[in-house]
Formats: structure tokens, sequence, C-alpha cells
């Protein structure tokens, strides 16, 4: 068997936690004669780094560090993961960022304890399933490919999901089912191919940061807004749209209701003009004058008067009060 290099020997007979294995001096070694073996012995270890390097493969090895809860291997020159990645059942990060990845096996969303998925500025055109990740925190598959975000991203199971980075690619749709993540508090999608948004992303609760600039929006006055508000605001804008569509889709369960209340109160206010209230109109030189004052003024430019005389309301004021709302809405 190779010698193993200083630090992996150490770490196994130290019986390390963690390793990391970064920089130049770790190229030169790899690029002589690989990645030293050796570390796929080092069974006890619960955090690998492999970073800054040329590695370009990872052996299938790596199946024998069970013990492993986080891997990373970023900045590298990896361009493609063993399938028996599956097989760390314990992984809560997996980290390939910034590599030549230009898929990724479909045993990834095996690793139900995942925490944190970054599989960002690879060349990745597809990314499998995810909605089986269950503890998803984190995913972020920035700098792609992509045409769309991967299959189940927005699975009501993805409880945790809190932040998806997926700015920097090519997609051109979000799905309606985003509000299915109650804990979503970070979308970017930054520098994409959307053209629309559905509006049900303003039901996502916790949304705080939302970036969606260098996208070309159909609709330009929420195009301004996505480059010029906040998230508040444009959550609102498209909330308002939100509102527009449901009441016109057909829920008519308790919009009939409110048909009905307001038939019968437009019937009552019908019976008191009838029955009750004669409307008089006075000559342009005859009339009662009111004088509105500064600070009136100032607070209602408009104002509609009327005199209501020998009128006993008794049990019709409610009804009254009725009929006065709507003249206001009618005048005001």
């Amino acid at each position: 068997m190779a010698t193993a290099w200083e630090e992996v020997a150490q770490a196994g007979k130290e019986k390390r936690r963690e390793l990391v294995l970064q920089g130049k001096e770790i190229s030169k070694r790899i690029d002589k004669g690989g990645l030293d073996i050796n570390i796929y012995r080092l069974v006890s270890l619960n955090y690998l780094e492999i970073s800054g390097t040329t590695l370009s493969t990872i052996d299938s090895d790596v199946q024998k560090l069970e013990n492993l809860t986080a891997l990373v291997l970023c900045n590298n020159q990896l361009t493609n993961l063993p399938d028996e990645v599956g097989k760390l059942s314990k992984l809560k990060l997996l980290n390939v960022s910034n590599n030549k990845l230009e898929s990724v096996p479909e045993v990834i969303g095996q690793l139900c304890e995942l925490d944190t998925l970054n599989l960002g500025m690879n060349m990745l055109k597809s990314v499998p399933p995810v909605g089986s990740l269950k503890n998803l925190h984190i995913f972020n598959v920035s700098g792609n490919e992509l045409e769309a975000l991967p299959e189940g991203i927005f699975d009501s199971s993805l409880g945790h999901l809190s932040q998806i980075d997926a700015a920097d690619n090519y997609i051109t749709e979000l799905g309606v089912e985003v509000n299915n993540l109650p804990h979503l508090n970070t979308l970017d999608l930054s520098n994409n191919k959307l053209t629309t948004v559905p509006t049900s992303l303003s039901l996502c609760a916790k949304l705080k940061e939302l970036n969606m600039k260098g996208n070309k929006f159909k609709d330009r006055r929420f195009g301004k807004m996505v480059d010029q508000c906040q998230t508040k605001s444009v959550l609102e804008y498209l909330h308002n749209i939100w509102k527009k569509e449901n009441q016109s889709s057909g829920k008519s369960g308790g919009k009939d209701k409110k048909k009905k209340k307001g038939k019968k109160a437009k019937d009552e206010v019908e019976d008191i003009i009838k029955n009750m209230v004669s409307i008089l109109r006075f000559d342009d030189d005859v009339g009662v004058e009111v004088k509105v004052t500064p600070q009136v003024l100032s607070v209602r430019q408009y104002i509609v008067c009327c005199i209501v005389r020998d009128l006993k309301l008794d049990s019709k004021f409610k009804s009254f009060i009725t009929l006065q709302v709507i003249l206001d809405n009618l005048f005001g």
C-alpha cells in the first residue's frame, strides 16, 4: 500500500474526526500520484474537506467513510461523483460547488439527513428529484445551466427548506406550488429567463429576501418593482393580483352569502327611501348656507350635506346608518 500523506497518517493515528486538505501543495501531490487512497480508511471521520485543488475524481471507496456528516469538495476540478456517495447515510452537508460537474447521480435523493446541498458553479443542465430530502434547509444550484428547478423542490414534505439559490441559470418558470414551503426565507432567481411569476409566491409568509433581478418580465411594472423595491413591496403587488384572480375564479361559497346580504341591505335602504325619506332639491338661489372652516377643508375637500327633519328612527336606526354609508360611498 502506498505511503500515506503526513496529514492522513496523523489523522489515522489520532483517530481524528476532521480532516482538511487544500491548496497548491495538495494539488502537486494529486497531480503526481492522485489522491491518497488511505483517506478512505479513516472511518472515524465526521468532516472531510478537500478544496482548492486539481482533484478531478473521487473513488467509490468514499462509501467506507460511513460516519461522515459533512463532505466538502468545493473549488476543485471534479467532473463526476460516484454513485457510492448515496450510501453516506449520515451526511448532513454536501458541498461540491465550483467544479466541472455536468451531472449529479440520482442517489443524491437517498441522503435523507441532508441539511445543506450546494451544487453551485458547475455545468449542470439538470438535477435529480429532491422531494425525499425532508431535512433540507439550504439548496444552492446557482451558476449552472438549468432550465428548470428540480422535481420535488416545492414538495410540501420539504417543510424545513428556507433558502433556495438558483441565480445565474436559464430557468424559465417558477412553479405555482412554491407556497408549499412554509419556512422559505430566501429565494434568489436573479439572472434567469423568467417572464412571469406565480402570484402564489405572495403566500410564502416567511419570505424576507427575494431577488429576481436580471429577468425580463412581461409585466413591466412588476419588473421595475423587482429592480427598485424591497421584497415586501414586490410581494404585496403580487398578493393584490392573487386576490383579484381568486375573486374571479368562481370561489363562490362566501361570495354568494355576501351578495345575498348586500341585496337584503339594498332592499332595506330602498324601503327607507320609499317610506320615510323625501329628497328635495333647492334651487340655485335658495337653500341653506354651509360654512366650512379651513381645518375641515384640509381634511375633506368635497362635502355633501343634508338636513333631516321630522324623522323618527327608533328601530330603523341601523337601516338609516346603512343608507348613510351607501350615500357616502356614492358621493364621497
